[in-house]
């Protein structure tokens, strides 16, 4: 166990979502983050698309950002198709 306090902000919304009986701030929250960070890496891969025949370099800086997109995406789709990840201790 961690020491009192020391939760993921996660687990805290949802801790609270349970004290409040409410999950919608917790759902709203999660959802705009999840938007947030697929758009933003989206984002990154449309913009080093333009560029990525100019050099080696920016090649490979736009085949980094297109890994992290889709693993992002893979990941997330993982979770939902598989359930929650387990920790064993």
């Amino acid at each position: 166990m961690k020491p009192a306090g020391s939760a993921e902000p996660i687990v805290k919304m949802s801790d609270k979502a349970l004290e409040d009986h409410n999950i919608d701030d917790l759902l709203e929250k999660l959802d705009d983050h999840i938007n947030s960070v697929v758009r933003e890496k989206y984002e990154k891969v449309i913009a080093l698309d333009k560029t990525k025949e100019e050099t080696v370099e920016k090649g490979r800086e736009y085949v980094a950002a297109y890994i992290d997109y889709t693993h992002t995406l893979e990941a997330i789709h993982g979770i939902l198709e598989n359930g929650a990840l387990h920790h064993t201790h």
